[in-house]
């Protein structure tokens, strides 16, 4: 699976929860599915939209 896209906060994480922080292999399959292509999805993504009152990417 190549990533088209890759989640704007993979450089700077909004939270220490956010998979792409430590990506052991339990966070890996989470990795792939959400800080790549994905990402709009992602829980960590939406909840820091939410807080900084930002639209989503589409």
């Amino acid at each position: 699976m190549a990533a088209r896209e890759m989640c704007p906060f993979i450089t700077t994480p909004p939270s220490n929860d956010c998979y792409c922080i430590n990506a052991d292999s339990l966070k890996i399959p989470s990795f792939l599915e959400y800080c790549t292509n994905n990402f709009q999805r992602c829980n960590f993504y939406i909840t820091h939209l939410k807080k900084t009152h930002v639209s989503p990417a589409r």
